[in-house]
């Protein structure tokens, strides 16, 4: 798969790269949505339910394309309005702020998941695509309860988790500054750094009489998909694992997971954890799934703008959960998009149960187009749909409200009583 990123050179104003983008902008909405299943690989995105910022796989957009006379003239109308403010409103004004906020608040009225990416977003839209970046190891979300903290939902095996840092621990300071009321982009920019650099991180956790602080080296972080894989009873034969994300290598990670929980006990059961999932690669949610349901199986269908952007997915491999290890999948309000497709395809085969409460609806593929001056638009082209026919966009663009804390061992431990009923049946749970 190709991956193009355009990046323009020399200093340019506020106005000249806003121009630049616009153009860019237009040209490939003008060209771009009938091409979208044959030039590169497809991303799904959710909103902010992970502490893993939100990433991008890039279709390539041929430049030399036409661009209709409307178009033309409306680009050209952009030109002379932003110029006019640009120079003669009453008050100086910031011409990158200004063309941001026209940008923002022309696609905002498409859905709310098309958006221009500034340098930062952009910046980071290829990070969990990629599965690399250097910094401590630590995912974070932001607390619903709390919505000025953050808190830990993943620690990495191998990096901060070895440092004594904990899923559940809410971050107070970064190098002896204040987080509380900053973004997640604002506290991962603090956390990531050079490898072979450190930085001193604060905690507090339930418990605890006051803080605890770390000191953190940074390192080249290779994103795990699958941070926990265990066994929550012997006795049962039950296993647990946790998959957070959808990245290139998703799939292999689940098949070595699975190995894992097999080799350490016989597997009667496995519990697979998608919540608080935000999706990624339409690719990897197809080879996840190809893990868990039959051969030859429909696995998810999708729809775009012409007939001819039709296509369905079906499993190419045996699954490596054997047939006769029951499966539970959780979700909640945070699980999206690809997550989506995967606990769709095993509720709608009938491979296992979904137990958890109503997942984010996010049923959007997104095209992510590379503009001049390390910037980036991302826009929808197409639906995607489950092996019934249902699909899983939502109206309304809500989530649910829950805790974003998850009590997986636990929780998983609760689930052994649902694996008495054949596989794929009914069980009363609530998480």
């Amino acid at each position: 798969m190709k991956r193009k990123r355009t990046e323009e050179k020399g200093k340019k104003s506020g106005f000249q790269k806003a121009v630049g983008i616009a153009l860019s902008f237009l040209k490939s909405v003008g060209i771009a949505v009938t091409k979208f299943f044959t030039k590169g690989p497809v991303l799904f995105f959710s909103g902010l339910v992970s502490g893993l910022l939100l990433t991008g796989a890039i279709l390539l957009v041929p430049d030399g394309a036409a661009v209709g006379e409307s178009v033309r003239e409306k680009v050209a109308l952009f030109d002379i309005i932003f110029h006019d403010i640009a120079s003669n409103y009453v008050e100086p004004v910031d011409e990158e702020k200004l063309f941001e906020t026209g940008m923002q608040a022309m696609l905002s009225s498409l859905d709310p998941y098309t958006q221009f990416e500034n340098n930062l977003q952009a910046r980071e839209m290829n990070v969990k695509a990629n599965g690399k970046y250097g910094g401590v190891g630590l995912g974070l979300a932001q607390d619903l309860r709390e919505p000025d903290r953050l808190v830990v939902m993943s620690a990495f095996e191998g990096y901060a988790f070895d440092e004594g840092v904990r899923p559940g621990d809410y971050i107070e300071r970064v190098n002896d500054i204040s987080v509380r009321g900053r973004n997640i982009e604002e506290v991962t920019n603090m956390l990531r750094g050079p490898p072979g650099t450190s930085v001193n991180l604060e905690v507090s956790r339930q418990g605890a009489s006051s803080g605890i602080t770390f000191k953190l080296d940074r390192r080249f972080v290779s994103i795990r998909d699958v941070p926990v894989a265990t066994i929550v009873d012997a006795n049962e034969g039950i296993g647990y694992i946790k998959l957070q994300s959808f990245a290139r290598d998703a799939a292999s990670e689940l098949r070595r997971a699975i190995a894992k929980v097999s080799n350490e006990t016989k597997l009667t059961g496995l519990v697979l954890d998608l919540r608080g999932n935000p999706g990624g690669l339409l690719t990897s949610a197809v080879e996840v799934a190809e893990t868990l349901v039959p051969k030859d199986s429909l696995i998810v269908s999708t729809k775009g703008r012409e007939v001819s952007d039709s296509e369905t997915y079906t499993s190419s491999r045996q699954p490596a959960l054997p047939d006769n290890v029951k499966l539970a999948v959780l979700v909640n309000g945070q699980t999206a998009s690809a997550a989506e497709i995967v606990a769709g395809a095993v509720q709608d085969l009938d491979v296992g149960l979904v137990i958890g409460t109503k997942t984010f609806g996010k049923g959007l593929i997104q095209n992510i187009h590379s503009l001049p001056y390390r910037t980036a638009l991302r826009y929808t082209v197409g639906r995607y749909y489950t092996p019934s026919g249902r699909c899983i966009q939502a109206l309304n663009y809500s989530s649910d409200n829950g805790t974003l804390v998850a009590k997986e061992k636990l929780d998983a431990d609760r689930l052994v009583r649902c694996f008495m009923g054949p596989r794929g049946g009914n069980a009363a749970f609530a998480i």
